[in-house]
């Protein structure tokens, strides 16, 4: 199942843009 596999890899870098934009909303 490489789409799983893709899935969870663009899952990752979502996560990992999401903590970014937080960091950078902080006050």
């Amino acid at each position: 199942m490489r789409s799983t596999r893709r899935y969870q890899m663009a899952f990752r870098d979502h996560k990992s843009a999401a903590q970014t934009q937080s960091l950078e909303h902080t006050p």
